[in-house]
């Protein structure tokens, strides 16, 4: 199983999820789309796909709260971006 794990940071090959304290998943989806460059539609779109393959993590480091998307979810997640948002990842 692939486990995708990012300190607010996408990959090229979206191989990395996972975020900070006390936000939930659509805003950590929000600001991932801000790191891309993404704004409007675009970014809601892209926190509303985040929110819902993302995944709560157990805390890691100085008991951060993350969210990551793991395995076979990585796949559909990519799709359903290019599907619905137009976002090619």
């Amino acid at each position: 199983m692939r486990k995708i794990s990012i300190a607010l940071a996408f990959t090229a090959g979206f191989s990395g999820i996972a975020v900070a304290q006390n936000r939930s998943a659509y805003e950590t989806g929000m600001r991932i789309a801000a790191q891309r460059g993404y704004t409007g539609a675009k970014a809601a779109c892209l926190a509303n796909v985040f929110q819902s393959y993302a995944s709560l993590q157990p805390f890691g480091r100085a008991n951060r709260v993350s969210y990551a998307v793991e395995g076979p979810k990585v796949r559909a997640m990519k799709h359903e971006l290019y599907q619905r948002c137009g976002i090619n990842i």
